[in-house]
């Protein structure tokens, strides 16, 4: 069935809560909807959305907001044959509902994914990932109805082109709409924990006893009895792993991730590492004169006594945390970011950038690492802030940031990140 609504309010559909109107809305809850839907006579252009988690309204739409409302799942029967599962599941359908569901059931697979915010469908053209996990590699295949063709169509993983947060339907958009999703789950033990510190946080949880109140206690039962770990096991170590770390969805506006992890060469990771350990010189000093770096290219870059350790920037401006008590430690520009580490206590470790090194040999660094480095943890533009636990997340700190506070609030980041260590940081957040 299909519903429609002129001049709909978006607030409630995008995370963020940009306060925003579509010209026309439509929901649709079968594939023949699609089939059936007067493509010619929709205002354009037109949008497909899911949870409008990973999305930022710019301004009001002048087209056609359209959303999944298929919530199928299904075991494919025939195809699941001794440890392998095969599942289809519709492009409406919540992605952690699929997580949670399939961890109950023991399978392996999605249990790292737990908690992210979007649809099904939007997992497959986003190629969602977290913690070493992404959903492309799961994918079996995508099931989708072609706009232009006017038909349905099916695209293997391969044909999919699965890339880091990108897929081939970014690069085809308005065309292909996601119906639903196979995906290829195990049952055979094969946990995914080589990513950061998750083993540690599993193997730690599997001994704790949770309180009846807590709301994984069913997860973890029997004091003083190592629980196995299991795909929900996972998929409870993740959760709290998330609630500590992100802001709740609904509660707190926001995209997620509002960058991607960039990508460098070896040569420009040595670069990353030596600016790094020349900013991070200990904040020692108690006369409330700065010990950090400085910018200031009157003395060539040379550190001083009041300007700490040497300059990397060309434009004269301060570039890392200056510990100046002359305004209560709060950051102001052109003073840099307030000093917040002990006497002597360096933070992070100089030089000691955490990567991961991919089979190229190119090396992954963590943007939230980038944008906490440069001091901007905090920062703050209008209504729109830096969650304060995870740099990498831009929020709606006062329920009514506008899309221009978010965007100037990212400009300034990404100019930060980019006079500190020469990358250039790219929103995984869409702009609309």
């Amino acid at each position: 069935m299909i519903k429609k609504k002129n001049n709909k309010d978006l607030s409630k559909l995008n995370t963020f809560g940009m306060k925003v109107r579509a010209a026309c809305y439509l929901e649709y809850d079968n594939p023949s909807d699609l089939a059936s839907m007067p493509w010619d006579e929709l205002a354009k252009p037109l949008l497909q959305i899911g949870s409008g988690s990973n999305l930022l309204f710019c301004s009001d739409f002048p087209g056609t907001v359209m959303r999944s409302r298929i919530d199928l799942f299904e075991l494919l029967q025939d195809r699941s044959v001794g440890d392998d599962v095969y599942i289809r599941a519709g492009a409406g359908m919540e992605m952690d509902e699929l997580c949670r569901i399939c961890a109950g059931k023991g399978w392996w697979g999605l249990e790292n994914l737990s908690g992210i915010p979007g649809t099904v469908g939007a997992s497959a053209v986003q190629n969602v990932g977290a913690y070493g996990v992404e959903a492309g590699e799961l994918i079996e295949s995508v099931d989708c109805y072609d706009i232009v063709g006017r038909r349905f169509v099916t695209f293997s993983a391969a044909d999919c082109a699965f890339a880091y947060r990108d897929s081939f339907f970014k690069h085809n958009k308005g065309r292909y709409i996601v119906v639903s999703v196979v995906f290829h789950l195990y049952r055979d033990f094969r946990p995914r924990l080589d990513y950061a510190h998750l083993q540690e946080e599993v193997e730690r949880n599997a001994e704790l006893i949770m309180a009846d109140t807590d709301p994984y206690s069913p997860l973890l039962t029997g004091q003083g009895v190592r629980q196995p770990i299991t795909p929900l096991l996972v998929r409870q170590t993740v959760m709290i792993i998330r609630e500590k770390k992100l802001p709740a969805v609904g509660k707190v506006g926001s995209a997620g991730s509002f960058f991607k992890n960039p990508v460098v060469s070896a040569e420009q990771f040595e670069s990353v590492c030596a600016i790094a350990a020349a900013k991070e010189a200990p904040c020692n000093r108690t006369d409330g004169k700065q010990n950090a770096v400085a910018s200031d290219s009157t003395d060539g870059g040379q550190a001083t006594e009041e300007k700490g350790v040497p300059c990397n920037r060309a434009d004269g401006k301060q570039n890392a945390v200056a510990c100046d008590s002359t305004n209560g430690g709060q950051a102001t520009e052109g003073k840099g970011v307030p000093c917040t580490r002990a006497e002597g206590e360096q933070t992070p470790e100089a030089g000691k950038v955490p990567h991961y090194t991919l089979d190229n040999g190119e090396i992954k660094i963590p943007a939230a690492w980038l944008i906490d480095s440069c001091g901007l943890k905090g920062a703050r533009f209008g209504g729109a802030s830096l969650w304060h636990s995870q740099p990498l997340v831009i929020v709606n700190s006062s329920g009514n940031a506008l899309p221009s506070d978010i965007i100037a609030l990212e400009n300034h980041i990404i100019d930060t990140v980019q006079a500190t260590y020469g990358i250039t940081l790219s929103p995984e957040v869409e702009h609309i």
